[in-house]
């Protein structure tokens, strides 16, 4: 699929659950969308969280706290020399996927779309 066929497919789709499962399969073989939403992601981080390479808020934006070191080193790097290693693809492949639902709601628009599902998924999951 191109770009324009897997962002319309991911606006056509009829639930964020769908649209997200459509993002969160790119993520998994595509290491161009790994790059591009490793980046995108970067650029959502405040000023103060890229510099210090963590997460200050907990706001669903950007990386979470687990991620923010790696990933924000990694987006340095690529932004510094265009390529990380074979074995950092491989670390950005198995964390990226996780973050589909921020790439979902970009691409449809929606920015709170979905977070309440998500939120509760989490607090299930927690139980």
């Amino acid at each position: 699929m191109t770009n324009a066929e897997i962002a319309n497919a991911v606006k056509n789709a009829k639930s964020f659950a769908k649209a997200k499962e459509i993002v969160r399969n790119v993520l998994r073989e595509d290491k161009a969308w790994q790059v591009r939403t490793m980046l995108f992601l970067f650029e959502r981080q405040t000023a103060q969280e890229q510099s210090s390479e963590t997460t200050d808020l907990r706001n669903d934006v950007g990386f979470n706290s687990a991620d923010a070191m790696i990933l924000t080193s990694f987006a340095k790097q690529w932004n510094q020399r265009e390529w990380l290693s074979d074995k950092q693809m491989g670390i950005l492949g198995r964390k990226i996927t996780k973050y589909a639902g921020q790439v979902a709601r970009k691409i449809r628009g929606n920015p709170a779309e979905g977070k309440a599902e998500e939120a509760a998924a989490r607090e299930t999951a927690a139980v």
